[in-house]
């Protein structure tokens, strides 16, 4: 008997020591982001302000008041949602209760250990009740029982409120995220953090911000998000000057000089996003074939807008009234778009097309090795080279010399859905996990999962920006280190 637990024991450490590998494998490899908006815990330290949210905790450095890099995807600690999380007074340890039980994690050991219960706050810091004497934030309405209200009737409560018995309440907010107020004025503003969507489809790089869009499954949370990860700061744009509100699913986004185009289920929305706000929106009556717009691109004098039932084609003028329009191939529907020259790629679910807008060339790009190419998901150019996606095939055709290269590695990965190239890495978005095929002297590939601390497996888009890879997922946002040296 005493031979069977020890066999039993000693497979439980080898598992957990694999576990711990799996992800220290490779140190600081990522930085996951979700939508924090909806706290239902905060405890305060030393240095920090611990929000405890649906997808993880959020850290406020309320010495050098800006955000920290979130706790979503840690050592042996998935995104999870967060009921209560408690901190030391010296930021050492955190111990949280979440969906799965409860856990204490070490700053030092930077690990995630479970344990039987939650201790005791030994902290300075008070959890308050909500009272009548708050100011509530411009656009929002304080009721005296404990929420906020917003000129379209939505009702936000406060979940936690917590005096760090140095002059500030820390708020927690279901639906608008975490909060600060000054214990004597008790006026709220607002500390935003994190993208609007969970499911991000669309990234895009605008004078070094990332953008990003995706598919809308709450009334809160709407718009486009901007992100300077740089220092740390997100920013949205929900409406227009109008106060019409922004709820669409995003498929593509576009930047062309001063405008950012993207493709939404309710038509091409154009944002300035130096001044974030909304400029117009481009729906039938512009000539779009359908308010489904799946891609939108910018070329010359001509906004293409992608969709079920063929390419719109609308001449943009110098006033945007003078718009003519006209749709090709609309027995097609268009995935996605790309310039090469002043050729404009089209990828259907028929194969790829090319557009030569000055001569009026349309044609399918036949060829043997592109055969099996039916619905195509994206289309890449990068240095002279276009990059084709389709569902489980990947190829490259050199622009020059027309010589095409298939890639058979991303077979059986669940589908090909983006693909990102940076010198002789090639980075490809699947359905099983961010597969990355360097093309070196050897080629070889490797897969990286939530085992080594991505938020999801499931990629949407992927975009190089500096030393980093950005992931969008069907769970939130991955700063991946793709420079990291590990690897």
């Amino acid at each position: 008997m005493k031979k069977h637990v020890l066999l039993i024991l000693s497979l439980i450490i080898i598992v957990s020591i694999s576990t711990v590998d799996a992800v220290e494998m490779y140190p600081n490899l990522v930085v996951n982001y979700s939508d924090f908006s909806f706290v239902s815990s905060v405890a305060v330290g030393y240095q920090y302000v611990y929000f405890g949210t649906t997808h993880g905790i959020t850290r406020y450095d309320k010495i050098n008041k800006r955000w920290a890099n979130p706790l979503t995807t840690l050592e042996n600690f998935y995104d999870r949602r967060i009921y209560t999380v408690r901190a030391s007074f010296d930021d050492e340890n955190l111990w949280v209760s979440t969906d799965i039980g409860n856990f204490e994690y070490s700053r030092t050991m930077k690990l995630w250990q479970p344990i039987e219960k939650l201790p005791k706050d030994e902290t300075q810091s008070k959890h308050l009740a909500p009272d009548p004497f708050y100011f509530a934030p411009v656009g929002y309405n304080y009721m005296s029982s404990g929420y906020l209200v917003d000129e379209f009737g939505r009702e936000y409560v406060l979940t936690d409120i917590v005096d760090d018995n140095w002059a500030n309440l820390w708020l927690g907010i279901w639906g608008l995220g975490a909060a600060w107020a000054d214990i004597d004025s008790r006026q709220i503003e607002m500390l935003q953090f994190g993208p609007l969507h969970i499911d991000i489809t669309a990234l895009c790089n605008v004078g070094g911000e990332l953008w990003m869009g995706g598919l809308t499954d709450s009334a809160y949370r709407a718009g486009l998000t901007a992100f300077d990860w740089r220092i740390n700061e997100f920013d949205y744009v929900q409406y227009s000057d109008q106060r019409r509100f922004l709820e669409a699913d995003i498929y593509d986004l576009y930047a062309d000089d001063d405008r950012l185009l993207a493709a939404t289920a309710d038509g091409v929305w154009i944002i300035d996003p130096g001044k974030k706000e909304f400029i117009e929106r481009l729906s039938r009556r512009a000539g779009v074939p359908d308010n489904r717009v799946l891609c939108v691109h910018a070329a010359d004098d001509f906004l293409l807008a992608g969709t079920e039932f063929g390419l719109g084609v609308i001449d943009m003028f110098s006033d945007t009234s003078d718009q003519m329009a006209r749709v090709l191939m609309p027995s097609l529907t268009v995935i996605c778009l790309e310039s090469a020259g002043r050729d404009i790629w089209i990828g259907t679910d028929n194969g790829v097309f090319r557009w030569r807008p000055d001569k009026e060339k349309l044609g399918r790009l036949n060829v043997d090795d592109l055969a099996g190419f039916w619905a195509i998901n994206d289309l890449y150019n990068k240095d002279g080279v276009m990059w084709v996606a389709g569902e489980n095939e990947l190829a490259s055709i050199d622009l020059e010399t027309a010589a095409i290269e298939v890639f058979p590695e991303v077979l059986n990965y669940g589908g090909v859905r983006a693909v990102a190239v940076q010198d002789t890495l090639i980075a490809v978005a699947t359905g099983y996990g961010l597969l990355m095929i360097f093309d070196g002297v050897k080629r070889y590939q490797q897969l990286f999962t939530v085992n080594d601390g991505l938020i999801s497996n499931d990629i949407r888009d992927l975009l190089f920006d500096g030393d980093y890879l950005w992931l969008g997922t069907d769970r939130g946002l991955t700063r991946f280190w793709y420079k990291n040296p590990a690897l």
